[in-house]
């Protein structure tokens, strides 16, 4: 039988032990610098706020459709991750990312998981060019890596990186300088059956102070050579895992399932209902086996969660694979985009009363395969139909790319790796990546062949950040085979606003914060994630702002239910939002 061990880790430097308890020590709120670019004097102040104003805002803007160019081999990023088909106890997903300042240097670099090996590791230079420093890692016992992540467990303001597989979960401590101490198990099953654990979430669930990880559980595996039956009648799933953080010891909780036990690669913490708690995000995988849907527990206090999904209207069946949150019909409540296989993406759009409706298709989230100027050799409008039928994508970011005030919507795709390894998880190999543009309070349309987004080679992770620092957000998507894609994004003249969080000192990442930021009467809400499936974007919240002189008022509503607000911000500029007790 499975045994799930309970391990105190040590994190950071220094620190204090006492009997596998971690003390935390404080440090001192970031100074966050713009590479090249001095802080203007503005006459704005206020203690739960710092505030640096970009200046000039954009010396050569770059307005309108198209404005996005793949420059990744003239930015350094050469990597090639080589994954194969050969069966596997777990199914894999390929092409994770994170993109996270490591170092503390004030630009954003960018991780690169490796299942075989040692995450890879490009350090940023400050205008956007990487250089690779060597990661001399691996996971715990020779185990095979399904995730990569990085969150700062130990309050030092140096994010760990995390990684998970068959019954695992390890972080390595962050020294600084882009070092690292080994990885160390903080969760791990010893015996058979393990679960497959396909990635994770952050955030203080149960209030302490202290990051805590929710693990989804996929598919069991029975023993060291088990492969996951092709077989539909026998395919079952695990259970999910809250891993509750007391001062760096972490204990695993079974979170409440649906009947039968649903498969899940997906989790994502949300204050669904601005009550102060967290709430978590479980997406759904092969529903068309009859396992459970999508569930949304709500957090009556830990170890109280109820999943009411059906009675709130979440309960949708679809395979999530990446999700984001924002809030897109201006009720003031985040909504929820995932991914999907099927020819729409999947959006809960909040009715500003608790409940949710599915809209990926009345916003215009739909495939356009038929529409695709290069479609595979021979193929016609059947072959491509069938495609569309079974689009299968996978991380997904709602960002607003030109700054005008409303966010685009980015997905990528690519066909199941280890086909005929898992259960109903073939699919047709033509999966074009998507880029759909918003520009008003109507649908989305699809701008993916005129941008020249839509490559259709097999692509997973997908991440966000400025890393060159100009103000506009950059995507990177994370390939099968193949360097990742660097899709530069020129700025333009339009206003815009950075948000960065310091949390408390237990909880200085602060995922799952809320914040709000009101202009001329409009408000936009965003969260904070940590990784979502295959991709963890930079850890700070991007706000574009239209013509705007200022942001009227901002609210931050952190994960512990405290809140600051703040008024009259000038932009464009970076904000650092201070928890109380930050300091």
């Amino acid at each position: 039988m499975s045994r799930d061990l309970d391990i105190s880790l040590t994190l950071g430097k220094p620190i204090v032990e006492d009997a596998g308890v971690i003390s935390r020590v404080s440090w001192p709120p970031l100074a966050l610098l713009l590479a090249g670019c001095d802080p203007a004097v503005v006459s704005w102040s206020n203690p739960n706020f710092q505030l640096q104003v970009r200046t000039p805002v954009c010396e050569d803007p770059v307005e309108g459709w198209p404005r996005l160019w793949e420059v990744g081999r003239w930015r350094g990023l050469d990597a090639v991750v080589q994954d194969d088909d050969a069966p596997r106890a777990c199914p894999s997903i390929p092409g994770g990312l994170v993109a996270r300042d490591l170092d503390r240097d004030g630009d954003v670099d960018l991780l690169l998981n490796d299942p075989e090996g040692a995450p890879i590791l490009y350090a940023n230079d400050g205008a956007g060019v990487f250089e690779e420093v060597a990661l001399h890692l691996s996971a715990p016992d020779g185990r095979r890596v399904e995730s990569l992540s990085a969150a700062d467990l130990d309050g030092d303001g140096l994010p760990e990186l995390l990684i998970t597989g068959a019954g695992f979960v390890a972080a390595a401590t962050n020294r600084g300088g882009l070092d690292f101490d080994p990885f160390e198990a903080l969760w791990v099953q010893e015996g058979w059956p393990r679960t497959c654990v396909m990635s994770l979430a952050v955030g203080d669930v149960d209030g302490d102070g202290d990051p805590d990880l929710v693990l989804p559980g996929a598919d069991p595996v029975d023993g060291p050579d088990d492969v996951v039956s092709e077989d539909p009648e026998s395919l079952r799933g695990d259970v999910d895992r809250l891993l509750l953080n007391a001062d760096g010891r972490f204990t695993a909780l079974t979170l409440p399932l649906g009947d039968p036990e649903g498969i899940s690669l997906l989790a994502a913490v949300t204050d669904r209902d601005a009550d102060g708690d967290l709430d978590i995000l479980l997406g759904a995988d092969r529903v068309s086996a009859g396992l459970s849907p999508t569930a949304f527990l709500r957090n009556d206090g830990v170890p109280d969660f109820i999943d009411d999904a059906e009675e709130i209207g979440a309960a949708v069946r679809a395979c999530a694979m990446g999700v984001d949150s924002a809030d897109l019909n201006d009720d003031g409540r985040p909504d929820y985009c995932m991914s999907d296989d099927d020819p729409d993406l999947v959006c809960l759009l909040s009715d500003g009363r608790g409940g949710y409706a599915e809209s990926g298709a009345s916003l215009g989230l739909v495939a356009g395969h038929h529409e695709h100027p290069d479609p595979p050799e021979g193929w016609g409008w059947f072959e491509l139909e069938d495609a569309r039928r079974h689009w299968v994508t996978w991380g997904l970011e709602l960002v607003d790319l030109d700054n005008d005030g409303w966010d685009e919507l980015a997905t990528v795709a690519g066909g199941v790796p280890n086909q005929g390894n898992v259960a109903l998880t073939t699919s047709p190999r033509f999966q074009p990546d998507a880029l759909y543009r918003r520009a008003d309070m109507g649908p989305f349309f699809d701008l993916s062949h005129m941008q020249g987004f839509s490559r259709p080679e097999d692509h997973y992770g997908l991440v966000s950040a400025d890393f060159d620092q100009d103000g506009a957000r950059d995507l990177v998507v994370g390939a099968w085979r193949g360097r990742p894609l660097f899709w530069s994004n020129p700025c333009n003249a339009e206003a815009w606003l950075e948000v960065r969080l310091e949390g408390p000192p237990g909880d200085r990442d602060a995922f799952g914060a809320q914040v709000t930021v009101v202009t001329d009467g409009r408000l936009q809400v965003r969260e904070l994630h940590a990784l979502r499936t295959a991709g963890q974007s930079d850890a700070a919240l991007h706000f574009g702002l239209g013509d705007a002189e200022q942001i009227d008022e901002i609210e931050v509503r952190w994960p512990d239910g405290e809140v600051t607000v703040g008024q009259d911000v000038p932009v464009p500029g970076v904000l650092t939002a201070l928890h109380p007790a930050s300091n």
